[in-house]
């Protein structure tokens, strides 16, 4: 489904978005959680892409 990669291109946007964020936390603490939110939503994203080609759909 064409629907399942475009969720999960924004995720992978999103992720960017985060990790790139979290390079201008105020805090250590306030990065570390930023950034692993962002690794997260890559990973999510990813095997998400994955999955589709693997349907093949």
């Amino acid at each position: 489904m064409d629907a399942w990669k475009l969720v999960a291109g924004v995720l992978v946007l999103l992720g960017v978005f985060q990790v790139l964020a979290s390079l201008g936390a105020p805090s250590l603490a306030a990065g570390l959680t930023t950034a692993f939110t962002g690794f997260v939503l890559l990973l999510v994203g990813f095997l998400a892409i994955y999955r589709a080609e693997v349907d093949g759909s």
